[in-house]
């Protein structure tokens, strides 16, 4: 939710209270458990299950305490699990946070007063069609577009969901993970935002980092789409038998036209002001 004043340029000064929930740190792996009898990723059940266990609106630190204790039980059955989660709140975040803890304050069971003005984007990519694969990112999409749709009353177009093919059966165009509908999909979030609205987004899938410059230290990060590796030559993605000839090097024209992955830049969606 946000609230604000505009500046002098017409542009509205939002100060947003941001919850990030992260399921690793920097340099770990997020898990993928077969769980409940499918596989899932083992921060976003145990996200939902925290959030159930504190009634849907648990103060930030009630919720970590349990999301961390989840997570532990967890790594006593499944001892190859090695993530940390991350949790971030933005300053405005962190105030109302303490004043819920210094007052005791308890929201209403009921629907809340902006239900209206709530929307959702949940991206949930396997990338079936890749070499490296995941299997639980599909089930983690779903798992949270019931908790919002069943448990929090989010309306059908209040919520927009992005998956990719599984078991041979792809998506809908305009539902698939791609680099341009995630974009479509985060410009659809915050189209018409306004003071007091609440917007929700989640990815489940892969991310990555590269250094913003040759040699340098510090990382970029990036959202890996479905649609990744469309424009790389297919040749870098096959894997070749030894006995098997290399193919030819491709003409200096012809490499000025390889684009490389496709990937979506966390500072592309500051810029967009896409995220809010």
């Amino acid at each position: 939710s946000s609230n604000g004043p505009a500046k002098d340029k017409g542009q509205p000064d939002v100060q947003c209270q941001v919850y990030c929930f992260s399921a690793c740190q920097q340099q770990q792996w997020s898990a993928e458990i077969p769980i409940e009898g499918v596989m899932q990723g083992a921060f976003t059940w145990a996200w939902v299950k925290a959030l159930m266990a504190g009634h849907l609106d648990p103060p930030i630190r009630q919720l970590t305490v349990a999301l961390r204790a989840i997570l532990a039980d967890l790594r006593r059955h499944f001892q190859w699990i090695d993530q940390t989660p991350v949790v971030q709140l933005s300053m405005a975040a962190a105030k109302v946070e303490l004043q819920r803890e210094e007052q005791g304050i308890k929201r209403p069971a009921s629907a809340p007063a902006n239900a209206a003005r709530r929307k959702a984007l949940l991206i949930g990519i396997n990338y079936s069609d890749a070499h490296a694969q995941l299997k639980g990112c599909i089930n983690d999409a779903w798992n949270i577009n019931c908790l919002l749709r069943h448990s929090l009353k989010f309306q059908e177009d209040q919520v927009r969901l992005l998956i990719d093919g599984e078991n041979g059966m792809p998506p809908k165009e305009a539902r698939r993970p791609t680099r341009t509908n995630i974009i479509a999909g985060l410009q659809w979030l915050v189209r018409g935002v306004q003071p007091g609205d609440c917007l929700f987004l989640l990815f489940s899938g892969f991310g990555a980092q590269h250094p913003k410059s040759p040699g340098s230290d510090e990382q970029e990060a990036f959202l890996v789409p479905s649609d990744f590796a469309v424009d790389v030559p297919p040749e870098l993605l096959t894997v070749i038998p030894e006995e098997t000839a290399l193919p030819a090097p491709r003409a200096r024209s012809q490499q000025s036209e390889c684009k490389g992955y496709r990937l979506l830049p966390f500072m592309e969606l500051k810029d967009r002001k896409s995220v809010v």
